[in-house]
Order: structure tokens, then sequence, then C-alpha cells
């Protein structure tokens, strides 16, 4: 499939067999080349603009995820019992996306539930901050009438010699 945007050609298109051949000097030699990366991430974007995925915002982030996976995974593709890595890249790539999504809504949802809970707090805070003045305020009274109590107490036994 190519398509064209600002007279550029792109081709998200890759046989299997090409594929197989690249897969095959990676196993031989331990080495991920250039034209296999090259694949990788043609089948990346490719499945990126289905309609499916190619709405979200966090589409990069979605399509680095993907790579990664499609990297890690690709050393366990059996060459002798299947022939067709191109289908096998895009489970990965697909399954990839799918647990992105899913970790993005179950941030969004995780938000989502700490700014409910800090209007919540800031609400019980401002009923919490008139009591605490109530209570700093009482207790300035207390303090006060403590002092005078102590005073009084003074000024009796000053002019009495005894003890109340």
């Amino acid at each position: 499939m190519e398509k064209t945007t600002n007279e550029k050609v792109v081709n998200y298109y890759v046989k299997n067999k090409d594929l197989l051949i690249e897969i095959r000097k990676m196993n031989e030699t331990g080495v991920f080349n250039d034209t296999l990366g090259k694949y990788v991430l043609q089948i990346v974007n490719g499945l990126s603009h289905r309609p499916n995925f190619n709405g979200y915002t966090y589409i990069d982030e979605m399509r680095s995820e993907a790579t990664l996976a499609v990297v890690k995974g690709l050393k366990n593709f059996n060459l002798e019992k299947y022939d067709n890595p191109f289908a096998y890249i895009t489970q990965i790539a697909w399954h990839a996306f799918i647990a992105y999504i899913n970790k993005e809504k179950t941030k969004s949802k995780t938000k989502q539930r700490l700014f409910d809970l800090k209007e919540k707090i800031e609400d019980d805070f401002d009923e919490f901050s008139i009591k605490a003045i109530d209570y700093s305020l009482l207790a300035g009274v207390l303090i006060m009438e403590e002092q005078k109590d102590n005073e009084e107490d003074e000024v009796f036994e000053h002019f009495t010699g005894e003890k109340e």
C-alpha cells in the first residue's frame, strides 16, 4: 500500500520473503540490521494509520512501545515452523498498541479520581479551616482566661497570704 503525502511516497507494505531473509540474517549473525529495522518501522507505522489507532494524541509513544516490543519479540520467531513474519510482527505491534491504550486509560482514570479528590479535599478544607480558626480563637481565649486566673490568684495570694 502506498500513501502520497505532500509529494512524498511512503510505502507501508513489507513482503514476507524480504522479512524472512532479514530475520534469517539476524538469527545467523545476532545483529538486528538497518534493513530489518526499516521493515519493522514500516509495519508499525502502517498499523498506526488504521482507524483503530490514528486518532490518539499519544500515537508516537504507541509506535515507540510497539517497535520496542517487536524488537524484543522478534528473536522468538520460529523460522522452521512459520513463514509469515509480517503477521507475527503485526500481532506484536497490535497488542503493544492495545496495552499502551489501556495503560493510558488507567492513567487518565487515576488523574480524574485525583482531580475529583482534590476538589473534595479543597471543599472540605474550606470547611475545616473555618473550624480550625474557631479552635485557634478558642485556644487563645482559653490561654488569656488562664493567664487572668493566674494573675488573680497571685493578687489574692499577695494580699491575703493564702492560696485559693
